[in-house]
């Protein structure tokens, strides 16, 4: 048996501690008073302080230790193995339901705002996908105003307003008037 205050000032790796009834092997020494040790009763590896411990001893089982450490690292590795095929089954569900979601968007039955809420609020990318198409209107429109001046300005307040609505929805809108040609009528 050696007192706990021995342990700071020798080579400990495989001595036996107790803290609170529990068995510990020390492993790796981490500063003057924490140790990653092996839990025998949990047999797992956890972190303790050695200024709890009660009781120590020199080891006189290293062999069972190294197979108790064995049999711990091989169940840590398969939770590990366990944990990253959970993580990558979850992010290609996640990418299914992004996916899901723009799809239900293309097809009308999600708004832009809607889709772009959505995806921000569960911190997915945001959907990029821009089309781009060049459209020709012709159009006609009765336009009260004093003059013809006035009604060119009137009409280029509401065009003015149909390239506004696209920006409202992050759309790019260029809205041009190639010509007008005015008939006033009496």
């Amino acid at each position: 048996m050696y007192a706990v205050h021995d342990l700071f000032s020798e080579q400990h790796f495989g001595k036996k501690v107790q803290i609170n009834n529990t068995e510990y092997y020390l492993l790796i020494n981490k500063d003057s008073d924490s140790w990653v040790a092996f839990n025998t009763a949990t047999q797992n590896v956890e972190q303790i302080t050695l200024s709890e411990a009660t009781q120590c001893s020199q080891s006189e089982e290293l062999p069972t230790l190294v197979g108790m450490l064995s049999d711990a690292l091989q169940k840590l590795q398969g939770q590990r193995n366990d944990l990253s095929h959970f993580i990558e089954r979850t992010s290609n569900k996640l990418t299914e339901i992004r996916q899901y979601a723009i799809d239900r968007h293309h097809q009308g039955e999600i708004c832009r705002d809607g889709l772009d809420q959505f995806l921000e609020h569960f911190g997915m990318e945001p959907d990029k996908e821009i089309f781009q198409c060049q459209v020709r209107i012709e159009a006609t429109a009765s336009i009260r105003a004093r003059d013809p001046e006035a009604a060119v300005a009137r009409l280029q307040y509401l065009l003015d307003g149909v390239a506004y609505s696209g920006h409202e929805n992050a759309d790019e809108l260029a809205v041009t008037m190639d010509s007008l040609d005015i008939e006033v009528e009496d």
